[in-house]
């Protein structure tokens, strides 16, 4: 910083420095600047020009007078008409040069008009940092740091608005920038705005030199939006990944405790959730009561009792909302909402930041409700939601087929049973000691026993019919 006061803290647009020097402007590497080259052009023409008319006037005038008078007063001609004639000539020099220089400075103007309209119309932030203070920033910076002028950036330090967490990082590029000169390129750090937000930003340095010394060019974007899509896609290739495990589970489980507890393990495990819990209708449908979970956090996983259907007024908070109205329910801001105020403590102290109560059914009734949550506030958007909810259609499918299997087994077993029972009672007739004759309506004999031929002497055959 020049020891003079230092003008761009009152007006930043004055750092701004120009496009890099053009042929015929400040020069290009390894040829001579054109202003230098015209003033040499000048010198050596005169030089060239009175040394020659020097030479031949002499000697012209010494040939043609030979009287002291007369060749001195011809000298004193002789010199005024040099005088003309170099006069004329520098003229002619000098104004053209002038043009030039016209001709150069009015296009170094329009280039620089170009360059700062370029700078202060562009998309990215654009600061000037001299000696750790910002001497200018453009409009793009001013909406991103969430100024309302211009001023409200000028001298302040570029760690007043760099994430405390990189800003050691940031020092080391600083100093990289001004010892060595090199560039930095594209890099992501977080910044700090001036209401207290924080954004995540793509951000790339470079060294620059104007007449107030040297100085780092900074750029950044906005990618706050950007990584946002990126975790939501990731989040829904999980999710993706959490359906497909959860529909080939259903296919291999044989109890209910079996599924639950594989449901939650996958979606904490897969889905990268902190907890999954599944709690089911318990004392007659006054209270929901925890049966399986995963994650971080189990303390949040407790018997929750429901508030009575006739008290519409009453809270029943996430998972009791989502049974007694039987609706997914979600808090994408489990901190900040007043209906989990109950368990806000154990939330926080897990780190809970949003969550969704999903109702499942059985048996086309609601039975129970699966609970996930996430470290992040509004993790559950739309397709979250909507994927979340085939995995509870799917548990609640699930738990419909298991009781199918259920009855179906039973029904077997009952079938067993009765074919033993038959098979008992065959044998008890076939060794009965007495006589067993069975008819049908008509009192045709349908089955005679061992003991009955062995009475009768008739067999089998020839009693039947």
């Amino acid at each position: 910083m020049s020891s003079s006061p230092h003008a761009p803290l009152k007006n930043g647009r004055d750092s701004l420095p120009g496009p890099a020097p053009t042929r015929g402007g400040a020069g290009e590497l390894g040829k001579e600047p054109e202003t230098e080259r015209g003033v040499r052009h000048i010198v050596v023409a005169y030089v060239a020009v009175a040394g020659a008319w020097i030479l031949f006037t002499d000697r012209l005038v010494a040939s043609l007078f030979s009287s002291v008078g007369a060749m001195e007063k011809w000298s004193v001609y002789k010199g005024f008409l040099f005088v003309g004639v170099t006069g004329v000539l520098l003229y002619a020099l000098i104004a053209r040069l002038v043009a030039r220089l016209r001709r150069m400075s009015e296009a170094l103007g329009k280039s620089e008009a170009k360059y700062r309209l370029l700078v202060e119309n562009s998309p990215d932030a654009i600061c000037i940092n001299r000696d750790n203070k910002i001497v200018f920033a453009n409009a793009a910076a001013v909406r991103l740091f969430g100024a309302r002028d211009e001023s409200q950036l000028l001298g302040k330090s570029p760690f007043d608005i760099i994430h405390p967490d990189f800003q050691e990082a940031a020092r080391s590029r600083i100093t990289k920038v001004l010892e060595e000169g090199c560039p930095i390129p594209l890099y992501e750090e977080k910044i700090v705005r001036l209401d207290g937000g924080i954004l995540d930003v793509e951000a790339a340095k470079v060294s620059i030199v104007d007449q107030d010394g040297p100085a780092i060019k900074i750029i950044l974007r906005d990618i706050s939006e950007r990584l946002r899509k990126d975790a939501e896609i990731s989040r829904l290739n999980r999710l993706y990944a959490v359906l497909s495990q959860v529909n080939q589970m259903m296919a291999c489980v044989n109890s209910r405790e079996e599924l639950f507890s594989g449901v939650c393990r996958v979606i904490c495990e897969v889905g990268k959730f902190k907890l999954a819990w599944i709690g089911w209708l318990a004392a007659e449908g006054r209270e929901v009561a925890p049966l399986a979970w995963h994650g971080v956090g189990e303390e949040i996983k407790q018997t929750i009792p429901l508030s009575p259907a006739h008290d519409p007024k009453a809270s029943c908070g996430l998972v009791g909302t989502a049974i007694c109205e039987a609706r997914t329910c979600v808090v994408n801001d489990y901190v900040g909402n007043p209906s989990t105020h109950l368990w806000l403590e154990e939330a926080a102290a897990a780190g809970h930041r949003s969550a969704i109560a999903l109702p499942l059914c059985n048996s086309g009734k609601i039975g129970g409700v699966l609970t996930v949550y996430a470290g992040e506030k509004n993790c559950f958007q739309t397709q979250e939601v909507k994927l979340l909810e085939e995995v509870a259609a799917g548990v609640s499918f699930a738990l419909d087929h298991l009781d199918q299997e259920t009855l179906r087994r039973e029904a077997e077993e009952d079938l067993r049973k009765s074919a033993e029972q038959l098979r008992q009672l065959s044998r008890a007739v076939e060794q009965s000691p007495s006589s067993v004759v069975i008819t049908d309506t008509l009192g045709n004999i349908q089955y005679v026993n061992p003991k009955f031929t062995e009475i009768t002497g008739y067999t089998a055959a020839e009693a039947m019919g």
